[in-house]
Formats: C-alpha cells, structure tokens, sequence
C-alpha cells in the first residue's frame, strides 16, 4: 500500500494499482509483463505453483515512483521489471536473471524483494520437492536499470562451507532479506542435503552480507544436520532486525525454536556454528520436546515485532515474546489457538490469516485475544497480509479478489461532563515515564458495552518537569504523539478523542516528572452498527465567532465575572441550525484573565459539573477545543469561579439530534498518526510557518484518511495541533483550504511555548486544511485522529 494505491502482482505476471478506499483500478490497464510457465512444460522436475509468474513480494521506491518485480516469463527466463507507480508503463527494459551455472527450472524466485543500497535485492531458493541441483542465491540488481551486471552471493560457495558437493540451502524466506542501518544484508538458509556425519554445508545458516553482497559473517545452528536431515528449515523464515537499536537478530523457523543472534558476531564460535547470544523453545511442540531439532508442525512466512515484541506465527497460534536484557526473551502471552500465517502490526492491532479457516484475526496485544475475525476465503500458509489508509488488505486468490477491512464509523453522543478520573483523589501523581490504565466504560454516563471511543477533556495539575502526556487506547502500542505539553508548575487541558482499548481503559503516558491526571467525559463514539442511529452525525462548518465578550457578539461586551455564568446562544448561530442539533463543537479561548481560574462549559439547564474546559493563569491567553451538548433553547452555560477573564468561542460544527431525516457524518476514530511536523519535513514542509503566513497540508489520502475519490470521501478530521518554538507570541487559525481565511483562532501561545489543541476541521474540496501563523515564525506539528465520512 503506497497512499492511497494497493499494489497487487499476480501469478499471471499482472500488475494492478487499485483505489484503496473503493478497490476501483488506478490505472486504465494492468501492467502485463509477459505469459508465466506453467508446471506442464517438461522442463520442471517439480513445483507446486501454476501458473508461475510473480510469486516474490514486490518492492516499490516511493522516491523515484516505481514498482519492482520478479516476473517469470515464457519462454523460460526470470526477469527484473520495473514499472512507474504513476500509471503502470515499463521504466526499462526488464533485466535478465540467469548467471552463469543458474537453471530456472530448478531454482524458484519464492521470497519477497528488498529495496537497498540503489539494488534490488533477489533471493532464490529450489522448488517444492527439492528437485535437481539447486543452491542458495542472493543477486542484487541495479535498481535504476542502468546496468544488467549481476552482483552474486551463492551461499555453498562461501568459504565457510566446508561441503566440496553442495546442494540445497535455499534462501526462500517468503518475508525476504532484511537490512540494517548500514545497509548491510541478512538472509537464512533452509536445509542443504549433508547430514549426519557430514561435512557443514551452510544449511540452516543466517549469513551477513555487506551491501554488495561480500561475505561478513554467519550462524549456524548447533544442531544443523539433524535439522537438514528432518526438512525443518530455519530458513522458512528470514532474519528480522529487533531491538531498540536494531543490535539483534532474531531467527526462528520450523522447527519452532527461538535463536537472537548479536549484529557485531553472530555466533561466538570461531567455526560460525552455534555460539548464539540466546535460544529457547517459543511453539508449543518445540515447548513440549524441549529440543531445537523436534519439528513444531512448522512456523512460516515472518515475524512481526514492536518494540520490546516479537510476535512468532506458531502452528497453534500467535505467540508474543517480550525482549530482556542480555540479550533474552520470554513469552509473554500466547493466543487462542488457531494456524496463523505471518503477521503484521497496524493501528495497534496485531493481524494474521488463519489459514486453515480462511479468517482474518485481529489480536488485542496486551493479551492476545481476538478482537475482530472476518471470513475471507481459502488461503495457503504464506497469505501475505498488507495495511495502510486505516485498512487491513487481504487477497482470496481462488476468487481473484483482494478484500479491505476496516473499523466502521459510529455516532457521537454528548454528554454533561462529569468527572471520572481524578490522581488526586486516587493512584497519585503520574511519574516519569510511566503508563497508567483509567477505566472508561460505565462511567459517567459512558454505557458499559458498545463504546468505540471517548471524547475527554484531560487536564495535569501539579506538573513537576517540562513533559506531554499521550492518551492512546488501553493495551495498544503507545504513538509517537502527544496530546498535552507544559512547563513546570503550568495547569493545562486539551481535548482528546480517543478509542477504547483492553477491558473498557485508555492509557495515560508522562514522559518526564511527576503530574497529576484528571478526566471529565464529554462524550462517547458508538460502534459501527448494521442500522446506524439518527442522532450523533456531524455536520462541519467553516469556523465562526459566536462569542467575543471583549466587543458583544454574542450578546455579551463584558468580561465574566468571578463567580459568574453567562448562557450562550448556539442554536442559529454561525450556521448551526435553529433545530435539529444536539451538540456542537466551539474552540473555547480565555483572554486576560485577572486571577488563575477555569472555564467550565455545560448544557443549560443541566446541573453545573465539578469539570473544567479551559484552565489559566492570571494575563494568560489560552484556547481549548469544546464538544458540548446544547441545553434548554439550544444554549450553553459558561461559568468562571474566580477573577474575570473574557471568553470567546468559534463554532466549528455540530451534531444531529433525534429528528428523523437528518444528516450529516459518522467518525472513524484512528490510532494517532503524525502527518504534519515543520521541524523533519513530515507532510511535505520542512520550516517553520513564517509570520503571516499559511500552509496547505493534504489530509485526504493520508495516513489512513480516505482520499476525496473514496466511495465514502472525508468530511473533517480530527487532529491535535501542536505549536512549538514560536519566536513571538501569536496564534494559528486552522481551516478548509481554497476558501477564505475566517476570523477565527484555534491555538494561541507566547514566544517559546509548546502549545496543543484539538482541531475538528472540515476538509477542502481538494483534500486539504490550511494552517496560518500570525507573527512570528512557529513549528507546527499535526497528528491525525480519526474522520467523518
């Protein structure tokens, strides 16, 4: 998944680029590279795939906008193809593969291609039944078709091999080489055909190649031979990089064992076999046996690992293996049972096949239960799964059909804001880098079951160091985003939406110090239902000022007084219908208050909550983003405890309520994703936004929002805008693109300040939201949360 492109090779030797929110073709035809072999031609000795054209991964350059393939193609020759993303044309003429002493009808192209170094990275293996003669290759290929010289590891010729009639050793890992930060390169071996008493024949080998495929290093297992002589390949899975430096090497393979092998020597022995840093048993029948030569009903495919995981396909199930020091693992939860193929890690979900049922499985990775399963088809063990735009892709190749999975959208229902989480009152301050687990459902009004996501006001109080706090579902891997930053000593809130995660809880981050933590929910996001309810759907507006105390719109030309509430009219202004909405949401500013205070906004009518919206110091300016149902006469209460301070509020959209016929957009809440950051050049710019200043940034089509094409285009986004290193103090207005700049400010902030606030901003007719910077120059930094569509 390239944005919103899904490239799909094929057995046909076809190449498709499909819509990847309407699965609609991208491009006019398939790129056709040729007719594939076909396992009748009398060449063969053997093989269990026909046709047989493209059977490697792909690999694409998103540089230079090109796809890379291995084709097989009649009358008999393996070739390297390139083809331009942009519209599927050849880039060159496709480059043969056959060096010197290579027979393609007994060596397979079966593992996915590595793009590094300027090469095209190509492994090959035998076919299935052994067949023949066959060895264990590895060609790098220039990857801009400018050469056809073939650079050429053939793993039995290395000298480490002490074997003068070799045979086998196949590189044909289905998850290809992997790639370090040098750029130098790993594979494994399967099993070569000396066992016994015979000589070392590089079976069963993780080897370490420079970059033009030199010999740097390998490990062999202890127990090679016994290993080749039962078929249980280590390498029907290749090396992956693991650790929080990529130091490691971990290797497993049919027979169910675990081996992590150290990057600098990996093997400790002078002769390369055995020596590695650490080894265990991680299957079930590997477990049981307790001996690293029993087959374990064979592992295939990949690995996935998250930082400190390894996620290992056991024939009985997902087993996580939690990284120690020393180096050394153990496993930390196992799944349900079920035949998983290799699996991936995408929006906090760790994704598999189950190849014997034909169901997708979406495992919790806080305890491996199942929390989502859809019925795909038929598969075999090496389904490759893909993500991207907030889907999961899968292929049923007896239909010929790639299916896209995603979480539905759900309706939003407002709540009185109620307290539900205090530190104050209970577990005690946050330390540095620490994660709390706050329960979410059946609280203040939030329903027990049938919850996707929360919108909560978090506030810290009590703040020791300058930090941020992430919120992010319950059990899921925590992003790199932030939804709060401070100095010391500073009281601060930000609106969050967030998904719920394990056992009903979201997770709390601080990174530095010591902070308290509050939680007062506004709302609650329902689960995608067959029969989706009336109410709750989002209508987005171009931002308005409804409120500005300082000059009377709104009805109001003084500051609110301390102690004092004022009831604002919501229904009719700036767009919002006179009837039929149930809630809004408003950018709540505090300006010039007299004494440190808050803001709490609220329904009319309703009791005034023990919560709080905008909290501040005295002089400071201070914006906070509000989701607040409307009360009696469709208007709103806000109220300030202390001091004056003058308040002013911009509607930025608002949700239908119970009447029939009304319209309007469901969310899709979305594990945070950064898409904007002026400071490293995410999202296209790589400077701060100058004074006066705007920028177009395309949200449509990114980071698993739909593109505008989508069967189901973006409406708005949800993002938290961060502002950090402004050289003065100004403010930042965020709204859709190609249309005229409104009177409105989303974040406000004094020179050197890191500033966050949550934007619900709808969506230019070409994909894209506008940020502008008053004075000053700012970093700014975006991360997507969810859409309405």
């Amino acid at each position: 998944v390239v944005g919103n492109q899904v490239i799909v090779a094929t057995e046909n030797n076809s190449i498709y680029s499909l819509d990847a929110s309407s699965g609609a073709p991208t491009w006019a035809a398939p790129a056709h590279i040729g007719s594939p072999m076909l396992l009748s031609d009398p060449r063969f000795g053997c093989g269990n795939v026909s046709p047989l054209g493209i059977l490697g991964t792909p690999t694409i350059d998103t540089a230079t906008g090109l796809i890379y393939v291995v084709a097989f193609v009649q009358p008999g020759t393996y070739e390297l193809v390139a083809v331009r993303l942009s519209d599927g044309t050849q880039a060159f003429t496709p480059i043969p593969i056959a060096p010197a002493g290579f027979d393609p009808f007994r060596q397979q192209q079966r593992a996915a291609l590595a793009l590094a170094n300027g090469n095209v990275y190509v492994s090959f293996g035998g076919y299935a039944g052994d067949c023949g003669s066959y060895h264990g290759y590895l060609i790098a290929i220039k990857a801009d078709g400018t050469s056809t010289t073939l650079t050429i590891f053939q793993d039995q010729a290395a000298a480490i091999c002490a074997d003068t009639t070799p045979n086998g050793a196949a590189i044909w890992g289905a998850d290809g080489p992997s790639v370090d930060a040098s750029g130098n390169i790993y594979v494994a071996s399967g099993n070569g055909f000396s066992s016994g008493s015979g000589p070392y024949d590089c079976g069963e080998t993780v080897f370490k190649l420079s970059p033009t495929l030199t010999y740097l290093d390998s490990w062999a297992s202890s127990a090679w031979a016994a290993l080749n002589g039962s078929d249980n390949d280590i390498g029907s899975v290749n090396p992956a990089l693991v650790g929080p430096t990529g130091n490691l090497v971990f290797q497993t393979g049919k027979n169910g064992w675990g081996y992590l092998l150290n990057t600098s020597a990996l093997s400790s022995q002078a002769g390369h076999i055995g020596g590695e840093a650490f080894n265990a048993a991680v299957c079930n029948a590997a477990v049981s046996a307790g001996n690293q030569t029993t087959a374990a009903d064979q592992v295939f495919g990949g690995t996935a690992y998250a930082d400190p995981y390894i996620y290992v396909p056991c024939p009985e199930g997902i087993k996580a293996l939690l990284l120690g020091t020393g180096p050394s693992f153990t496993t930390a939860w196992s799944s349900p049972t079920f035949h998983p193929g290799a699996p991936i890690v995408s929006g906090g979900v760790i994704w598999a096949v189950d190849t014997n049922s034909g169901t997708l499985r979406g495992l919790d990775p806080a305890n491996g239960t199942f929390k989502f399963t859809a019925t795909i088809g038929s598969q075999t063990h090496f389904s490759t799964l893909a993500a991207g735009q907030g889907r999961i892709y899968v292929a049923d190749g007896n239909a010929g059909q790639v299916r896209a999975f995603g979480q539905g959208a759900g309706q939003y229902h407002p709540l009185t804001p109620s307290r539900i989480y205090d530190s104050r009152n209970a577990g005690g301050a946050l330390g540095p880098a620490t994660v709390r687990n706050i329960p979410v459902l059946g609280l203040g009004g939030v329903p027990a079951t049938g919850v996707g996501a929360v919108v909560i006001n978090v506030t810290v109080a009590n703040t020791t160091g300058s930090s941020y706090l992430t919120v992010y579902p319950a059990g899921f891997l925590r992003p790199t985003a932030s939804n709060l930053n401070w100095t010391p000593g500073r009281t601060v809130a930000n609106l969050v939406e967030v998904a719920i995660g394990a056992n009903g809880r979201v997770a709390v981050y601080n990174a530095v110090g010591n902070t308290d933590v509050i939680f007062d929910v506004a709302g609650w996001i329902n689960q995608p239902t067959g029969t989706p309810s009336v109410d709750g759907r989002y209508n987005p507006l171009v931002p308005a000022r409804i409120l500005d105390t300082r000059n009377g719109i709104g009805g109001f030309s003084a500051p609110i007084g301390p102690g004092q509430t004022i009831t604002v009219h919501v229904a009719g202004q700036g767009l919002v219908p006179g009837t039929g909405a149930e809630a809004v949401i408003l950018n709540l500013t505090a300006t010039d208050p007299t004494a440190a205070g808050y803001l709490t906004v609220y329904p009319t009518g309703a009791t005034r909550p023990t919560a709080s919206n905008v909290n501040f110091v005295a002089g400071q300016t201070l914006p906070n983003r509000v989701a607040v149902a409307l009360g009696t006469g469709g208007q709103v209460d806000i109220y300030n405890p202390a001091g004056s301070v003058n308040a002013i509020a911009d509607v930025n959209g608002w949700f239908t309520d119970t009447t029939v016929g009304g319209t309007g957009s469901s969310l899709t809440p979305m594990s945070p994703l950064r898409i904007l950051d002026t400071r490293n050049g995410t999202g296209g710019f790589s400077a701060p936004v100058g004074p006066n200043q705007s920028i177009a940034l395309q949200v449509a089509g990114v980071g698993g929002v739909p593109s505008m094409a989508a069967s189901v285009p973006p409406k708005a986004v949800v993002l938290n805008v961060t502002v950090t290193g402004p050289s003065t103090g100004s403010y930042l207005t965020v709204w859709p693109d190609a249309i005229a700049r409104p009177v409105s400010s989303d974040l406000n902030f004094v020179q050197g300040a890191t500033v966050p606030n949550l934007v619900v901003v709808q969506i230019g007719a070409n994909g894209k939201v506008d940020f502008y910077n008053a004075a000053g120059s700012a970093n700014v930094i975006a991360d997507v949360m969810g859409w309405f569509g």
